[in-house]
């Protein structure tokens, strides 16, 4: 279970953080070479286009480059000067080398001991802030396959959060937010911010951020609630395409009924898009009969 001193730390330096333990940071560690193996199963070279209940269609990708920020990395800290040493003699890259992110988090995990003999004997200059990874690791679980239909989605306005929230400040620039119950106490909703690819003419979408929500009630309050309701995954061209089943739509209905009733608010969910979808097909079906 997360605790509410872990997610104090969640965007401190590495640093600046209590050491963990050694066991602390081996199931970390652990916990990282999973999802980076899960991301290479279900991500690597793969597209999805997701359609929801308000009939808007979403291409997304996780691309390589963006793997280990979301698994709590910070690539660009580890290339400054101070960690020269560290990815020379732990990482065992070459100075003349290209270091990608994707290949800083391979690297950490293939030497995985001296990683961990190293932050055990530095502990005042951390490379790793281990609770973050962890607590990442946990939400990328959770919300990692995108190809099952257990997730809502938050139709995201900053405008509207800026509101309902005046006290609080949030940079994040995701606009939509996918959602799924995370089974923990503090923290009771797993979150997944994805935003357009500024870089990318298809604009497709690429995730941002993942958040442990540990108020919930400030996300969902005023915002547009969608549901997915058929998943098209590309893989190297082969594709494959699954549509929601009647159970599975009602599972997710019923999630966001519980945060409507949990946290007293309005109502928002849109599936006239799925509503109008189904009339259309009863009665195409039904024409089709009649001939």
């Amino acid at each position: 279970m997360i605790t509410k001193k872990e997610m104090g730390y969640i965007n401190m330096w590495p640093n600046k953080i209590p050491y963990p333990g050694e066991d602390y940071c081996y199931r970390v560690l652990m916990k990282l070479k999973k999802c980076f193996e899960l991301y290479n199963e279900k991500y690597l070279n793969r597209k999805y286009t997701i359609q929801f209940s308000n009939n808007e269609e979403v291409d997304f990708e996780i691309m390589a480059k963006n793997v280990a920020h979301i698994l709590g990395i910070d690539y660009k800290n580890m290339l400054k000067d101070i960690f020269s040493g560290y990815r020379e003699n732990i990482l065992d890259f070459n100075s003349y080398e290209q270091l990608s992110s994707y290949m800083l988090l391979e690297r950490i995990i293939e030497n995985m001991d001296k990683v961990l003999d190293y932050d055990h004997d530095k502990q005042a200059c951390m490379a790793i802030n281990y609770y973050r990874v962890g607590i990442k690791c946990n939400i990328f679980s959770k919300l990692a396959d995108l190809s099952n239909f257990n997730y809502g989605c938050i139709n995201f306005d900053k405008r509207i959060f800026d509101v309902e929230n005046p006290d609080v400040s949030f940079s994040p620039q995701s606009t939509k937010f996918l959602y799924t119950p995370s089974d923990e106490v503090i923290s009771p909703y797993f979150m997944m911010g994805i935003k357009k690819d500024e870089h990318d003419l298809e604009e497709k979408y690429i995730i941002e951020t993942l958040m442990a929500a540990d108020n919930p009630i400030k996300f969902f309050s005023g915002q547009e609630v969608i549901i997915p309701t058929q998943i098209l995954t590309d893989n190297n061209g082969i594709l494959d395409k699954k549509n929601a089943t009647s159970e599975e739509k009602i599972k997710l209905l019923r999630e966001y009924q519980n945060i409507v009733n949990e946290y007293n608010i309005k109502n928002r969910l849109n599936i006239y898009g799925d509503y109008y979808s189904m009339l259309m097909s009863s009665k195409d079906e039904k024409l089709s009969l009649k001939k």
